[in-house]
């Protein structure tokens, strides 16, 4: 075998390692979405704090991660609170007529809020997706909605 012909299959069985760890890394990123299916948040925080001093990547998924989780929880929680705000002004109006007109708008404003619900859980399952498939690629991505709480 020549110098040439040497150095080359050197080369070559380096590229593989540096592509075994971009694909392991890539694996991981993806892992921490998939498995929050799954397990919730534990599965993905497991992953990230062992993993996150091993690759930027996955360190950056997992932080990206860890923002989506707390910012859609405090999306809930905000559309909880307004959903509760037609309660208390049902509650608040004192005679049978105005109780009723009251619950009227309880009704109205708990459906527009259980839509919201339902559309925050719908987009954040499709963005989880999103995310699994952008991560396994290589590519980082944010989802929509996240606040940067962690960068």
């Amino acid at each position: 075998m020549t110098e040439h012909n040497q150095n080359d299959v050197l080369h070559d069985q380096s590229s593989e390692v540096v592509d075994s760890d971009n694909q392991e890394s890539r694996l991981m990123a993806m892992l921490i979405y998939l498995l929050s299916l799954f397990s919730g948040f534990i599965g993905p925080l497991i992953i990230w704090i062992i993993k996150h001093k091993e690759s930027r990547f996955v360190n950056k998924a997992g932080k990206n991660y860890l923002n989506f989780v707390i910012s859609y929880t405090i999306w809930t929680i905000i559309i909880l609170v307004v959903m509760l705000v037609p309660f208390f002004i049902g509650l608040s109006m004192g005679t049978d007529t105005s109780m009723t007109v009251g619950f009227i708008i309880y009704i109205i404003g708990f459906i527009i809020m259980m839509v919201l619900a339902f559309v925050l859980a719908f987009v954040s399952f499709i963005f989880t997706i999103i995310a699994c498939v952008k991560y396994y690629n290589g590519n980082e991505y944010l989802i929509p909605l996240s606040i940067r709480f962690f960068k």
